[in-house]
Formats: structure tokens, C-alpha cells, sequence
């Protein structure tokens, strides 16, 4: 068990920091944890009267469901995809050393070696991915031409 001092980095973190760092609510957080979605890694076996303490890769993935909720995904929506990714032995933890997560709204999407699958299904996808800015720059340079 650490705490913030002048020379130590902080191991872990209570629920209510989680929420805060996270951007979600503490009975969404609660709800997460009850539900299997996001476990507090620090804190050993679960129990009840036992403080949960989440690492930085929970924070990481809090922070990750904060965003895909506010982007649309329903909280059962999510379950499921966790739950699914679980189930087929991927970890969580795996999730995050991933530099993209993507999603429709609805549906989450992993890419394994160029590859991008539905998390709940494993179907395959295709993707378009367009770099706006080159075309922003392609459009100011055509009106430029006919001006």
C-alpha cells in the first residue's frame, strides 16, 4: 500500500480518485466493478467492506470506458464486449497496450496485425481510415488554382 509522497509514486488509488482521474461517476465506477466490467487490480481478493485500489492500467481502461460512453456505447453494450473479449481469453490488460481502440457507436473493434475484428463476434471489418488534414490541404490548394 502507497500513497502520494515527495519521492514515491502512487501505486494505487481509491474508488472516489478513480472516479475523479477517470471522468466518471463513483456509482458508475461501483457499478463497473460489481458488474466484472473494470476489477480494482490492487486490491487483492474482492469482499465486501474491502476498499477497492485501482493501478494506472485500470485508470487507463476507466478512462477508456469514460470515452466510449460518452461517445454513445451503451454500459450493456460494453459489458458484453468485455465480457466477450474475456471469454475468448484477451485480456483487458491487452486492451490497453493497444495504440487505437475504435468504434461505431455501437460495436467495439480491435486491429491484431492489420487485421480489424468486432470484439463480441471476431467478425472481420473494413475500415477506411482518411486523413482529413492532407484533404483539407488538397481542397485549399484546388480553390487557390481556381481563384
Amino acid at each position: 500500500m502507497s500513497r502520494t509522497t515527495a519521492r514515491k509514486t502512487v501505486e494505487w488509488y481509491p474508488a472516489a480518485d478513480a472516479a475523479r482521474i477517470a471522468g466518471l461517476s463513483l456509482a458508475m465506477i461501483n457499478y463497473l466493478a460489481r458488474h466484472g466490467i473494470v476489477g480494482a487490480s490492487a486490491s487483492g481478493t474482492p469482499g465486501r467492506g474491502r476498499p477497492r485500489q485501482y493501478t494506472f492500467s485500470d485508470l487507463l481502461l476507466l478512462r477508456v470506458i469514460a470515452r466510449l460512453l460518452q461517445g454513445g456505447m451503451s454500459v450493456l453494450r460494453l459489458q458484453k464486449c468485455i465480457s466477450e473479449l474475456q471469454k475468448s481469453g484477451r485480456s483487458t490488460k491487452r486492451l490497453m497496450t493497444r495504440k487505437y481502440v475504435l468504434t461505431d457507436g455501437y460495436n467495439l473493434y480491435l486491429q491484431d496485425d492489420g487485421v480489424l475484428r468486432r470484439v463480441d463476434s471476431g467478425q472481420m471489418a473494413f475500415a477506411f481510415v482518411l486523413d482529413l488534414s492532407q484533404i483539407r490541404k488538397e481542397v485549399a490548394a484546388s480553390i487557390v488554382r481556381v481563384a
